[in-house]
């Protein structure tokens, strides 16, 4: 029981100055000394899954320990919710959205940290698309073809310049499907919510109860996996990982080693 507890409270942490805290001691733990990497800005990592499995925990982890800039897609997509909402433009009308979509600057900067931000009209979208509204938005707009042509093709475009860990639902099968480099992470429905209800609360969201936050997850599940336009899901060329029973840094560990078992160019005569 006490370890389970330690997963919750390791997985749930927000993007915060407690989570820079945890990074660096994870990174610590893997150890930084050499990448063994040849040729870090071709590589490209894709880790995909559902929410609440603990993908941006673990890709932060997995860009740091392999040097790589790290690119979560799920803030781009938030991003354009944020614009959305700014706008004043119905989340349901599809044909308003994806014009707003095609027209609006969006770029992607490198920080000081090592993560890709995200600019919207010369503005770092920042802690603003965190809010509840821009997730509902999110799962709505997400569906929306043209959003995600916009977004991919930018994806695309910095990742293949620069190389990176992106974390979305559809890096290996859409983004980039050539990539040796593919996991899938999972975990059951309760754990995820678990997860979610225990961030929502660091945040202050203290009026929320785990069955709402368990709804919002079934609905969200239910588009994703659904929708036309690049569902969730993964194949046989992916490493699916539970989370479930694991700390972070075990995560990255097995991630990280099957991208330096696969991308070593002297792996044979080790």
């Amino acid at each position: 029981m006490l370890r389970h507890c330690l997963c919750h409270s390791a997985w749930h942490l927000a993007p915060s100055h407690a989570q820079r805290d945890r990074l660096d001691f994870y990174h610590g733990l893997l150890g930084v000394s050499e990448t063994g990497l040849e040729d870090r800005s071709s590589l490209i990592v894709a880790i995909d899954g559902p929410s609440g499995v603990g993908k941006t925990t673990v890709a932060s982890l997995v860009a740091k320990e392999l040097e790589l800039p790290y690119l979560s897609t799920g803030a781009m997509y938030r991003s354009v919710a944020l614009k959305v909402i700014e706008q004043g433009v119905e989340a349901d009308d599809r044909e308003a959205v994806e014009e707003m979509a095609r027209d609006i600057d969006l770029s992607l900067r490198l920080a000081d940290d090592g993560q890709i931000e995200v600019f919207v009209d010369g503005e770092p979208s920042g802690d603003r698309i965190k809010g509840l509204k821009v997730a509902q938005t999110t799962s709505q707009i997400s569906a929306y073809s043209d959003v995600r042509k916009r977004l991919v093709a930018l994806q695309r475009e910095w990742a293949t310049r620069h190389g990176a860990v992106l974390e979305g639902r559809d890096i290996g099968t859409k983004v980039f499907p050539d990539t040796p480099h593919k996991f899938f992470l999972e975990a059951p429905t309760w754990v995820r919510v678990e997860r979610r209800w225990l961030e929502l609360r660091a945040r202050g969201r203290t009026d929320l109860v785990r069955s709402e936050v368990e709804r919002e997850f079934l609905e969200r599940d239910r588009r994703d996996r659904t929708r036309p336009d690049s569902p969730l899901c993964h194949d046989e060329t992916y490493s699916v990982i539970d989370t479930s029973g694991s700390e972070p840094w075990e995560v990255v560990e097995k991630i990280v080693a099957e991208v330096r078992a696969k991308s070593e160019p002297s792996a044979g005569g080790a």
